[in-house]
């Protein structure tokens, strides 16, 4: 078989901040999350969006493309569900169910998302063809970590330039005369009574803390630039296809990060489709013809998925 490494890669630029938390807070600021590279001669921990958060996102709009492409309605088996939305899970090998070649060749061919992200399948771990870089801000800090063609625009900005503190509060609406009118008498007043007599002992602050209070992210700004990228290594037309079926199925709802329903992740991209060849590299146009592809090969086995996915893997 000829070998076929397709290159998808470009930019994406921050159009709402991005908050993506990472493990740590700073009082009631949770940290955006970050990974050590090389700045300069030393390394240093700096934020990136983590590549499995984006497998994960492109994952689930390219198992959506495919579902709706059967009018799929309901799994009834819960190992299928995990095994197309998560890559299934792992089993305790006394227990995991013996999966030979041609049985893994048949849920490549069925489940084109399970072979593009691999899977765990009984005892057999499928790998994917699909290798998801990690998103990293385009800066002065991050260069190394960068496509040489975008070293330029890398020295437009520093880090720091980049990084912000949102803040939110959050109120005890039993406090709002607009909703007292909604609380019973009785309630509301054995609520009050409460309040007050915490007030007298002098911890009326732990009162209701969960309700009413004042917290923030640190976030990437709107304009933040992200290096963007994804390796498919010798995909059938098939899978190339169920990719840029998901691809264009995030490009309707183009957000990343946390708080997506509260003005934050929303990106634009702008990608270009490479095929690799030795150390060279030869532009194509993005292959969403393949999409047709994809879609005639799921009508055609339709019966055989739908077994399947019904029928628990």
């Amino acid at each position: 078989m000829k070998r076929r490494i397709i290159r998808i890669e470009g930019i994406a630029e921050a159009i709402e901040p991005i908050v993506h938390g990472g493990e740590r807070t700073g009082g009631t600021v949770t940290e955006f999350r970050r990974e050590k590279m090389r700045v300069g001669n030393r390394f240093e921990y700096m934020p990136v969006i983590s590549a499995n958060s984006i497998a994960g996102i492109l994952r689930d709009q390219c198992a959506f493309w495919c579902l709706d492409q059967l009018d799929f309605d309901q799994f009834e088996d819960l190992r299928s569900f995990d095994l197309v939305t998560g890559g299934g899970a792992l089993v305790s090998a006394g227990n995991a169910k013996y999966v030979d070649l041609f049985e893994e060749h048949q849920i490549r061919k069925l489940l084109p998302v399970v072979s593009l992200f691999g899977a765990s399948v009984g005892n057999r771990i499928l790998g994917g063809r699909i290798d998801v870089d990690r998103w990293v801000p385009v800066c002065v800090e991050t260069k190394m970590a960068l496509p040489e063609d975008l070293w330029p625009l890398a020295e437009t900005w520093h880090i720091e330039d980049l990084l912000q503190e949102v803040n939110f509060t959050r109120r005890d609406d039993k406090k709002n005369r607009d909703w007292q009118a909604y609380i019973a008498p009785a309630t509301l007043h054995e609520y009050q009574h409460e309040q007050a007599a915490r007030a007298e002992r002098g911890d009326a602050n732990a009162a209701g803390a969960s309700m009413q209070m004042r917290y923030g992210y640190e976030a990437l700004a709107q304009g933040t630039t992200f290096s963007v990228g994804f390796t498919l290594r010798n995909p059938t037309d098939v899978e190339l296809g169920v990719f840029f079926g998901g691809l264009g199925y995030f490009y309707e709802r183009p957000k990343i990060g946390g708080r997506g329903a509260r003005g934050f992740g929303r990106v634009v991209l702008d990608l270009h489709q490479y095929r690799l060849v030795g150390p060279g590299r030869v532009e194509n146009d993005l292959a969403l013809d393949s999409c047709e592809v994809a879609a005639k090969h799921l009508e055609e086995n339709r019966a055989q998925i739908e077994t399947l996915l019904r029928g628990g893997v």
